[in-house]
């Protein structure tokens, strides 16, 4: 290098030393600010996202708390608390189909009055609640809507009702589970007691995971941003991108690289996977009121729109800039350069024997003019 500079003039190297310096300056400042613009990128994303899927999970909170709330009204019905006889599907007769039909109104009393409260509920909730149940310890069920139920159906063998009577104080919202019908679903289940507190039967909600997804699909994040809702199993519970991965674990739902990412360490970060052939950074958002996970995923080529005109803006910047201190520099080296080149020739007269030159060949005030004033009284 510095033999290279040895053999350059004056003017060049005041020009390359001073570009030199200012590129490398512009260079880590232009890394620095990138840094900043990408990780302020990040963060805004990160917290939007966050942001959104707190308020969806305060709906889903809000939807399963009122509910909750009117299936607890609900079994402390008058009517639920006396009890009664309802239809038992472990025997009877049954049709050539070999199922039983439920008929609350040929069996009057109080199955009929029970479906007529199973009715107006589900009537006054049906953009959320698919079936309103009942099971009794003698293994008679009902439901709204009526449906047929095969012969030798025993309520009192599904684990929504063993799990409920195991706990007769406790209000239960399940995992995801399958109805006999083979519909992904979610449940509460709360168990109906006497005024004496003899538990009489389990009375639950379903709400099926189509419902659940409808809602989660109308929410955008951006123009290719969506929510996925995962339980605490990191079971799927609504992908509106990928319906047929409901109800399945993540890990087994076949979707790219997120399928194998860590939700864990997604909290923090901002991973990118690679999901139906696109990159996409993925914000995981773990609810501590319902235990949902909300996956929020976002196309990367969205997100870094705005980091890559910021880019540009910069480097526009960067080379007026350039072009800029490249006009300075030559005028700065231009006006050394000028006056030490006459005092080189003046010089070389000199050398030469030739002493007739007496005129000062620099008049200013720095230290070029004084040198060559010395140089004139020489």
């Amino acid at each position: 290098m510095e033999e290279l500079l040895s053999r350059m003039s004056v003017r060049k190297k005041i020009m390359v030393l001073i570009s030199g310096v200012f590129i490398i300056v512009m260079l880590a400042l232009g890394i620095v600010l990138d840094r900043v613009i990408t990780n302020n990128a990040l963060d805004s994303f990160h917290e939007e996202a966050n942001l959104q899927a707190a308020q969806v999970d305060n709906t889903m909170n809000m939807l399963l708390t009122t509910l909750r709330d009117g299936l607890v009204n609900m079994a402390n019905d008058p009517v639920m608390k006396a009890g009664g006889n309802i239809t038992v599907y472990k025997d009877g007769e049954a049709g050539a189909d070999g199922m039983i039909a439920m008929d609350p109104q040929a069996k009057g009393g109080f199955e009929l009055a029970a479906y007529k409260i199973f009715e107006r509920f589900g009537k006054a909730n049906q953009s959320s609640v698919s079936v309103v149940s009942y099971g009794t310890p003698d293994g008679g069920f009902l439901q709204y809507p009526t449906v047929k139920r095969k012969k030798g159906y025993d309520s009192t063998t599904r684990d929504w009702y063993k799990e409920s009577m195991a706990d007769t104080n406790a209000v239960r919202i399940t995992k995801p589970f399958k109805t006999s019908k083979g519909t992904p679903t979610v449940g509460i289940f709360a168990v109906v007691k006497s005024d004496s507190g003899t538990p009489l039967g389990v009375l639950g909600f379903n709400i099926d995971l189509p419902v659940v997804t409808d809602m989660i699909g109308k929410i955008k994040v951006g123009e290719t941003g969506y929510i996925m809702v995962l339980d605490s199993d990191n079971v799927i519970i609504a992908d509106p991108k990928h319906p047929d991965a409901d109800f399945k674990k993540l890990s087994e739902a076949e979707l790219g690289e997120l399928s194998t990412l860590d939700l864990g360490t997604a909290k923090e970060e901002l991973p990118v996977v690679e999901l139906d052939g696109t990159k996409r950074y993925v914000s995981v958002y773990d609810s501590q009121t319902t235990g949902y996970k909300y996956v929020t995923l976002v196309d990367k080529s969205q997100l870094m729109a705005s980091v890559n005109h910021m880019r540009m803006v910069l480097l526009v910047v960067f080379i007026i800039a350039m072009a800029m201190i490249a006009l300075a520099t030559f005028s700065i080296a231009s006006m050394i350069a000028k006056p030490l080149k006459r005092l080189e020739r003046s010089a070389g007269k000199i050398a030469e024997g030739d002493l007739r030159d007496s005129e000062q060949v620099v008049e200013s005030d720095d230290e070029i003019g004084s040198l060559s004033a010395s140089f004139h009284k020489m």
